[in-house]
């Protein structure tokens, strides 16, 4: 697992995770940290002061293995192509020796000191020598921590664009990292782009076989309906009809649950009539009408009796000139907001008065929009 958590960190932050050992004042040979720093230089990259000092506790082994890791996911980041041809290629057996290493050691800390916390000037008896440093431009590679490594997995789900595949691929590993109590701490506050919400879903539930990870964030009937169409492999975006899977009576329980949970569900399921009714026949909302009564009826309006939208309520209103509309608009106040040029058009001076006094002094619209 640590592995695979230094290889996202790495990509993410040129960071790694990476703890002494405890081997009392024992030593490694700085050589062997040093020849892998310029193994890696090929890539772009070199070790912070800091790692260095944790590295020079590990075993040859241990060094080994780091060494054998650190390669591949360099590799991977890089888009390495060509033969990877280091300067030491026979490591561990073949590594630097101590006057090379001492002074490509502190040539790295002069040219990448204020990078990695210190700043060397040499100060040596001049010698002919070829440059032991060949890239002043690399990337150093840091220590990290988990509380920011943790981070990465909260800012990911908490993104308000869609998911790259590579993104989706490390929420997957944090998932597969971290036991359920762990996991369900680093989900964010509000999961803001309802695609994204939906992946994730079916990741926990796949998982965790857990169903309250999520639950808070579904807020409208019409994002159940795209989990639904998810968990049937359809399209999302609901541009395309999907033949529902027979859900399972857990999870169908789960999708009334989360509908039941929504506001205005009957505006929603009359905006896509065709797909909730199908989708009805597969969640039976009659076998559970006690538990779930605003889903029955919901249902049961869309199927088998008219109903009047609340876009359709104020158009009537408003061709009436029956100003009532003010009061229901009240409820929506960015559609309160978009109706304001034609409520005061169509409406007297003393009219204009009310309208604009119930703009100005609707406690809930504020929030959202300043004051015109």
């Amino acid at each position: 697992m640590e592995n695979q958590i230094n290889s996202i960190y790495l990509r993410r932050k040129n960071k790694i995770i990476c703890n002494r050992e405890l081997r009392g004042f024992i030593k490694t040979d700085r050589n062997y940290p040093i020849t892998i720093m310029k193994n890696i230089e090929c890539f772009g990259y070199t070790f912070s002061k800091e790692l260095i000092s944790i590295l020079e506790t590990f075993t040859i082994h241990s060094l080994t293995k780091f060494y054998i890791n650190i390669i591949k996911d360099l590799k991977h980041l890089t888009g390495y192509k060509v033969n990877y041809k280091p300067m030491y290629p026979n490591f561990p057996q073949q590594v630097m020796d101590a006057f090379d290493s001492e002074l490509y050691f502190n040539a790295i800390m002069h040219y990448f000191g204020d990078s990695i916390g210190e700043r060397i000037l040499p100060d040596y008896e001049k010698v002919e020598r070829i440059p032991l440093i060949d890239n002043n431009k690399l990337k150093v590679i840091n220590i990290g921590n988990f509380e920011e490594f943790d981070n990465i997995f909260t800012n990911l789900v908490g993104a308000n664009t869609s998911l790259s595949e590579q993104d989706k691929e490390d929420i997957a590993s944090y998932l597969s990292f971290y036991e359920y109590d762990i996991i369900k701490i680093m989900f964010p506050k509000d999961i803001p782009y309802k695609e994204n919400l939906v992946y994730i879903t079916k990741l926990t539930l796949n998982n965790f076989d857990q169903f309250e990870l999520t639950k808070k964030y579904y807020k409208t009937a019409i994002d159940v309906l795209r989990l639904a169409v998810s968990l049937s492999n359809g399209d999302i975006t609901l541009k395309e009809n999907t033949k529902f899977f027979k859900f399972n009576k857990i999870l169908r329980r789960f999708l009334l649950s989360l509908l039941e949970n929504c506001n205005n569900i009957e505006e929603d399921l009359w905006r896509y009539k065709k797909q909730f009714i199908r989708l009805g026949e597969i969640l039976h909302p009659g076998k559970y009408k006690q538990k779930f009564p605003k889903c029955y009826e919901a249902f049961d309006i869309i199927r088998n009796k008219k109903y009047k939208t609340f876009n359709s309520k104020v158009e009537e209103m408003l061709l009436l000139k029956d100003f009532r509309a003010i009061s229901l608009l009240t409820n929506r106040p960015g559609e309160f907001a978009r109706r304001l040029d034609k409520l005061l058009r169509d409406s007297n001076d003393k009219i204009s008065e009310i309208i604009i006094d119930y703009f100005h002094n609707f406690p809930h619209f504020w929030g959202t929009m300043p004051p015109i």
